[in-house]
């Protein structure tokens, strides 16, 4: 389902997605760059050929980086499903930048 931000405070939003292995070794595996013109599905997918339909869902993390009124950014989410083998999927997305605010 596409992502609109819906976000009227918001004068600026830049923030990087980064999509690594884990976030012990945080080997990069693909990028995303969010902005208040970005169409994204909820989901950004995890590249885990293991993963089980797992990966994040930028909407609400968005929505609560907003929430909170933070200009800087740098939170890290991990992937929301199992692998195949039934272990915890690795994968994490961070989610780094900056959101500016109407004054």
């Amino acid at each position: 389902m596409p992502i609109s931000f819906d976000l009227p405070e918001v004068a600026k939003l830049d923030i990087k997605v980064a999509e690594v292995e884990s976030l012990i070794w945080q080997k990069e595996q693909r990028t995303y760059q969010v902005t208040l013109d970005s169409h994204f599905s909820e989901l950004i997918e995890c590249t885990n050929p293991q993963c089980s339909g797992g990966g994040v869902s930028i909407g609400p993390i968005i929505r609560e980086i907003v929430g909170r009124r933070s200009e800087d950014v740098d939170e890290a989410k991990s992937c929301s499903a199992m692998e195949k083998s039934g272990r915890r999927c690795m994968h994490a997305f961070l989610f780094s930048g900056k959101v500016q605010y109407k004054k």
